[in-house]
């Protein structure tokens, strides 16, 4: 199911921009303390080294939060990936966040693989999506 967010330059774009890789939708608040733990570890553990091999990290901050929240977020804790704010609630619309983090796993053909709540471990991360790592 497609969603729409922001970018941090207000841009407005949506999952199935991200069609044909496999997307790693991640869910989260800019207060939650679990988030603040785990984003940083996204961007060291899988981002800098699965986003150039078919991996899109798509982590958007789900709780009406807005473009400077996200952006002290990011600066607070060097995060340097991407990161996106959705303040008109259609990610928790399309999918089923049940508290924050939450990480939803989509195929290449937009398929929801699996749905985690927490901070998932990465192991787990690695493999739901190593069958579909670009070479």
């Amino acid at each position: 199911m497609d969603t729409t967010f922001f970018d941090q330059a207000g841009a407005k774009r949506r999952l199935s921009e991200f069609k044909g890789k496999f997307i790693v939708l991640t869910a989260w608040a800019e207060w939650c303390p679990h988030c603040q733990a785990h984003l940083p570890k996204i961007q060291k553990d899988l981002y800098g080294p699965y986003a150039s091999r078919g991996i899109a990290f798509v982590n958007v901050e789900a709780s009406q939060g807005k473009a400077e929240d996200v952006a002290a977020f990011a600066s607070k804790l060097g995060i340097t990936m991407p990161l996106y704010h959705d303040d008109n609630g259609s990610t928790r619309k399309a999918y089923p966040i049940t508290g924050y983090p939450t990480t939803t796993f989509i195929t290449p053909d937009f398929r929801i693989l699996d749905a985690k709540d927490g901070e998932t471990p990465i192991p787990d991360y690695i493999a739901l999506f190593t069958p579909y790592l670009a070479p």
